[in-house]
């Protein structure tokens, strides 16, 4: 049987100020997790950091694969249809959100070379250094104008951490084959470009760019990119641990040699875990900084896996040709909600 979350529905909150800070003791982001679904306490870990998923019983070794005649089991029947129409008219309008988020994607990302498009987990925070989260007068998933005074933190607790590996550790133990995990370790170390080289690759982006060089445990290097923000799009899901961000990027490969050291080095623990339209990135960040202490974060990155199909996809829409364009942004929607609602 296919994995399905499950989600138990909470109190809607109450109607708070617009845009209100909230006190420390009033955070939506829990230092452990939600209480909305009990977790097993003790967390398997490898090295202290992500436990890989436990790999399936061979073929027929398991009561639950075959009959007690040796025979496999027969396949659920299809679900059944209620006949009941869409609408009066006899079609459903297109998901607002996905079409919103769509629009945002082909605004920023069509045309743009070495695209990246990825969903962000976090929080969306009150400007100024406290970061507490914003309260809005909003039942459900909102979509903030980029003007929105605001900040977004990329970050989650340990134990928020733990339980997403969890939980999607199940999804590739129940996919059969359908989500593929994998483990990477890299260190990327920043530098300031030198003269020119941002001009040279027709950079437009912030000034503060650095040039990115990623090495293998083996210190081989792997890649060297300038990465280029292009635009960000929050999104707030109150009664929630986690609201979310639609980020676009591009990331352009350069010629580098490093002749100094580097102003930033985050060394990455990740487990990659991979389905047909998107991999989500579940990594522990060691950040080091010049002289100051090295400080640990956990992140979640969920990235499209054909960034440049999905802009074509789009262009088919854009044209009223047939085009699978809202069907695999909405996966990758879809993939952020159930892991956000089931931490």
């Amino acid at each position: 049987m296919s994995y399905v979350p499950v989600h138990e529905r909470v109190n809607p909150p109450e109607y708070p100020t617009y845009a209100d800070s909230m006190s420390d003791s009033e955070r939506s982001v829990p230092e452990g997790p939600s209480k909305k679904r009990r977790r097993e306490e003790h967390t398997p870990e490898v090295d202290g950091r992500h436990a890989a998923p436990t790999p399936p019983p061979a073929s027929g070794s398991g009561s639950g694969s075959r009959t007690d005649h040796g025979a496999p089991e027969p396949a659920p029947p299809p679900p059944a249809t209620s006949g009941i129409s869409p609408s009066i008219f006899g079609i459903a309008p297109r998901n607002e959100v996905t079409r919103v988020v769509g629009d945002f994607i082909m605004r920023f990302g069509k045309g743009k070379p070495n695209l990246e498009i990825e969903v962000k987990l976090g929080t969306v925070c009150n400007p100024g250094p406290e970061k507490r989260r914003v309260r809005l007068p909003a039942l459900s998933e909102t979509l903030l104008p980029p003007d929105y005074p605001s900040t977004f933190s990329s970050t989650m607790s340990k134990q928020q951490h733990a339980s997403i590996n969890n939980l999607l550790n199940s999804a590739v133990q129940d996919s059969r084959g359908a989500v593929r995990f994998s483990r990477e370790q890299h260190v990327d170390s920043l530098y300031p470009p030198p003269p020119g080289l941002l001009e040279s690759i027709g950079h437009h982006g912030s000034h503060n760019d650095k040039v990115r060089v990623s090495t293998d445990r083996g210190g081989n290097v792997v890649g060297t990119i300038v990465k280029t923000r292009l635009a960000d799009l929050n999104v707030y899901s109150p009664g929630e641990c986690f609201d979310w961000r639609v980020s676009l990027s591009t990331e352009t490969p350069v010629q580098f040699e490093p002749n100094s050291q580097p102003v930033n080095v985050r060394e990455k623990d990740r487990a990659v875990y991979r389905a047909d339209t998107c991999r989500v990135d579940l990594t522990v960040v060691t950040s080091r900084q010049g002289n100051k202490q090295p400080s640990l974060s956990y992140e979640l990155e969920i990235e499209v896996l054909d960034a440049p199909g999905l802009i074509a996809e789009g262009e088919k829409e854009e044209r009223g040709e047939p085009n699978v364009f809202d069907e695999v942004l909405q996966s990758v929607l879809d993939t952020a909600r159930l892991i956000i609602r089931n931490v």
